[in-house]
């Protein structure tokens, strides 16, 4: 605290005390003009005054040091927490832009592995078709890594505008063709032409993308089914597949949380549920699940 602002303290301090010590020596001067007081009985009480008055001077000036050393404290604690939140931001910042970097230079050699595959004399090969498919599954975990990034970054980064759901919806289907046809899964496609929701297309087709990779995860020779209420607004993503405990279905969407299914088949993640949910909250989008161990679940988009 500055020299200045320790002296009007130091005399706020002592400014109510002093008062009522001076109204007592007026009190005690007009006791003994008019009262007929003794000079030294009126002596002896400005003597006792001034000691305890100046006893009062030291402990207001202890009292006003110490105030002024715990504001001086705080204003170091203060600075010293900004700057730590700042090192905060910038180490994520640069952990946040290290990922991403890494992240887009990690998709370079998939797609030339992806290139290379699709050779004609390795077209055909049962061992290159499951590649594919392995290489297909980096890829999409390392776009869920992306998009968790740049979600958190940009949390507010969101155009709503009418998206058409069938386009949208068929691109996510055929970048996952690979896998559908490697799990001999069955495809079931019910959306109008004319279906639109109100909504952000790329942050949307990532929640998707989300709901119809976990279909194909846990599905295998089985129905992935894909339909639109158009009255009631609500996407269904519904599949055959191993369905989910009870005991999970409070939990699928905590980030980390991968469940039994995910524990027993080591695919899960724990992420692009928690991203789906995510994205879902801040589009106003609800998701509804209902699932029945060993026979399959059903994930309700409900859009407002």
């Amino acid at each position: 605290m500055p020299a200045k602002e320790e002296i009007l303290d130091f005399l706020r301090e002592i400014f109510p005390v002093t008062t009522t010590l001076l109204l007592v020596i007026i009190l005690l001067a007009t006791v003994h003009l008019l009262g007929g007081m003794e000079i030294s009985y009126f002596i002896l009480c400005l003597q006792v005054i001034g000691f305890c008055w100046m006893i009062y001077l030291v402990f207001a000036t202890y009292r006003v040091g110490q105030r002024a050393d715990l504001s001086r404290e705080l204003e170091q604690v203060k600075e010293e927490k900004s700057r730590l939140e700042e090192e905060t931001l910038r180490r994520q910042k640069e952990l946040e832009d290290y990922f991403l970097l890494w992240m887009h230079q990690m998709k370079t050699p998939i797609t030339a592995a992806s290139l290379l595959l699709e050779s004609d004399s390795l077209s055909a090969d049962s061992n290159a078709l499951r590649i594919k498919s392995r290489l297909m599954e980096i890829n999409g975990y390392a776009n869920m890594a992306m998009s968790y990034l740049k979600l958190v970054r940009n949390a507010r980064d969101m155009d709503l505008i009418k998206v058409k759901l069938r386009p949208l919806l068929t691109e996510i289907l055929k970048r996952y063709s690979l896998l559908f046809v490697e799990n001999d899964d069955r495809v079931v496609f019910d959306i109008a032409r004319s279906a639109y929701v109100l909504s952000d297309a790329r942050w949307l087709s990532v929640l998707l993308e989300q709901l119809i990779s976990n279909a194909i995860k846990y599905t295998h020779g089985g129905k992935i089914s894909i339909r639109y209420d158009l009255g009631k607004k609500i996407l269904r993503v519904e599949d055959t597949g191993v369905g989910i405990p009870k005991q999970d279905l409070p939990k699928i969407f905590d980030r980390g949380y991968s469940g039994f299914n995910g524990r027993a088949t080591e695919k899960s993640s724990g992420l692009g549920l928690f991203l789906a949910d995510t994205i879902a909250r801040k589009l106003s989008i609800k998701i509804v699940v209902e699932s029945e161990l060993g026979e399959g679940s059903c994930f309700q988009v409900i859009f407002p």
